[in-house]
């Protein structure tokens, strides 16, 4: 090898010591609660909280893990519809589908596994399908009923609904 190749070599060895050295002081933020967000007029988000911050809460939400207090929120919207066309579409298909899958697969050697993880990202792509497609018409059964095809935007809770169903 040439001479002149070796202090090259050592001088980029430096160089990524050096970035490497920078970069380790910089705080890596995994949590919402470790970005301190400025909203307009220099104050500061009332969600994040400070260190000494945590004995103030009730005591309800202390209990809670600090990592669902951060990712999952506490305020709820009693507007958000529930019980819809969407949830008794999704939540019957995804129960039989999954009954019918149980059952084939009780009479085989090998498991066909039906996961919570397929209900949950799928009922999520068709009930915004459906919330885009569905014609917003009210619909009236024997004039005791009536309901809505397309209430409005898939909401969180229809969500989490069908997945339990």
């Amino acid at each position: 090898m040439p001479a002149g190749q070796q202090p090259e070599a050592a001088g980029q060895n430096e160089k990524t010591e050096i970035e490497l050295e920078e970069h380790a002081n910089t705080p890596i933020t995994h949590l919402p609660s470790e970005q301190k967000v400025e909203l307009a007029g220099g104050e500061t988000d009332p969600c994040f909280l400070e260190r000494g911050d945590e004995e103030e809460l009730e005591e309800s939400l202390r209990l809670v893990p600090k990592i669902v207090r951060e990712l999952v929120s506490i305020d709820d919207d009693p507007t958000l519809p529930t019980i819809t066309f969407r949830f008794f579409v999704l939540s019957t298909t995804f129960a039989a589908l999954g009954a019918i899958i149980t059952q084939v697969a009780w009479f085989r050697t090998t498991a066909a596994s039906y996961s919570m993880f397929f209900v949950q990202i799928v009922s999520y792509w068709l009930g915004n399908l459906m919330a885009r497609t569905l014609p917003h018409k009210d619909v009236s059964l024997c004039g005791l009923f009536k309901f809505s095809l397309n209430p409005g935007p898939f909401s969180i809770k229809e969500h989490v609904l069908i997945v339990i169903g």
